[in-house]
C-alpha cells in the first residue's frame, strides 16, 4: 500500500483499490477493526474520487456492510447495504 501511495498520492483510486483489497484480507483473517478502518478509508477516497454512485464505491460500501453483519452489528450494515444497491 505504501508504495502505491508514494507512486499515485494518499487519495487515488489505486490506493482506494489496494486499501479495500487488504481490508478483504484483513476481513478474511478474523482482524476486523483493523478491515473495517482499511474499508472505511477505501470508501472515504471512493467517495472523493469517484462519487457515491460509482460501481467501485458500492463495493466497498458492501464490503464494509458485511464486516459489520459479521461482527453483529445488523443496524450498521443495513443503511450501507441498502445504499450500495
Amino acid at each position: 500500500r505504501e508504495l502505491r501511495v508514494r507512486a499515485h498520492g494518499a487519495d487515488s483510486v489505486r490506493v482506494a483499490n489496494i486499501t479495500n483489497e487488504l481490508g478483504t484480507g484483513l476481513h478474511d483473517l478474523g482482524r476486523y477493526v483493523d478491515a473495517e478502518a482499511a474499508y472505511r478509508e477505501a470508501l472515504r477516497i471512493n467517495r472523493l474520487r469517484r462519487g457515491d454512485d460509482s460501481a467501485d464505491t458500492a463495493v466497498v460500501m458492501n464490503n464494509l456492510a458485511s464486516l459489520l453483519e459479521d461482527r453483529g452489528d445488523l443496524e450498521g450494515a443495513e443503511p450501507l447495504l441498502r445504499e450500495s444497491l
